[in-house]
């Protein structure tokens, strides 16, 4: 199992397999190719964050009462709770376009993660509910906020989760464009940080030109919205989400505001 307490420090080539950017670099000096499932070590010992030869944990449904996430929520999702090495542990299962298991994302109580299965071929949690695309389609930093803002939604609009936080967000939605591209538009909600902020544009810049909005939060994430009863809030961030665009480019709309705004102005002189 990885120790999630090293930090990410860059993205790189992969000598493996030969993608340009799959693999993170960490500052202990461990990597990992999250293309081809090769680890390296760095100065101190690490276990892959991938067990392909361990058989996936069997779990119950239940509701998250710390979260205030429903059980119906979470039967939707298939999101779990069981038991790994005898410590109790959620799980979220990862499935392909015809709804079988191909990988488990282990949430620890001490915030420590692992994935069991084929992380490569796990692609954006959720893609196995709304995969035939839509009118609008919401991408979170992370499982439970996914489950956030479905339950939010009604668990009627397509959401979704990259499933290894900012750091891996861009590869995440750079794998699954195909399936993002089916949608009209793709407002991303990442956690309200410098790191979420961060990958909430490099996530926009890979999307078709004008698909993209990012949602802003007044609080941390979308789970502590609604652990904070601002479920209304919530939907209403995403409602509001403002399209993204490069720098220094105008849409049609807000430079009519602008202009406007400048006639106005002058009238009042």
């Amino acid at each position: 199992m990885t120790n999630l307490k090293s930090n990410f420090i860059q993205h790189q080539s992969c000598d493996s397999c030969g993608s340009k950017d799959n693999v993170a670099v960490y500052d202990d000096g461990h990597t990992w190719c999250f293309g081809c499932n090769t680890y390296g070590k760095g100065d101190r010992t690490y276990e892959p964050t991938v067990k392909r030869d361990m058989k996936f944990i069997d779990g119950t449904i239940q509701g998250l009462s710390k979260r205030r996430i429903s059980e119906d929520t979470c039967r939707k999702w298939d999101y779990q709770t069981g038991e790994y090495n005898g410590r109790k542990v959620q799980i979220a299962n990862y499935k392909n376009s015809s709804g079988s298991v191909v990988a488990q994302k282990l949430r620890m109580a001490n915030k420590q993660f692992l994935f069991i299965g084929d992380a490569s071929e796990a692609g954006l949690y959720g893609s196995h509910l709304w995969s035939e695309g839509g009118k609008r389609a919401v991408i979170t930093e992370g499982e439970i906020d996914a489950l956030s803002v479905s339950q939010a939604l009604g668990n009627q609009w397509p959401v979704f989760s990259v499933p290894t936080g900012a750091s891996g967000a861009p590869n995440a939605v750079r794998k699954s464009i195909e399936m993002l591209s089916k949608f009209d538009e793709v407002v991303i909600l990442f956690d309200s940080d410098e790191a979420g902020s961060k990958a909430s544009k490099e996530c926009a810049q890979l999307l078709p030109p004008g698909k993209a909005k990012i949602g802003h939060l007044p609080l941390k994430d979308a789970n502590e919205m609604v652990v904070a009863g601002k479920t209304k809030e919530l939907v209403t961030c995403l409602w509001q989400a403002k399209p993204f665009r490069p720098d220094g480019i105008i849409q049609g709309s807000d430079l009519w505001d602008l202009v406007s705004s400048e006639d106005v102005a002058s009238s009042c002189k």
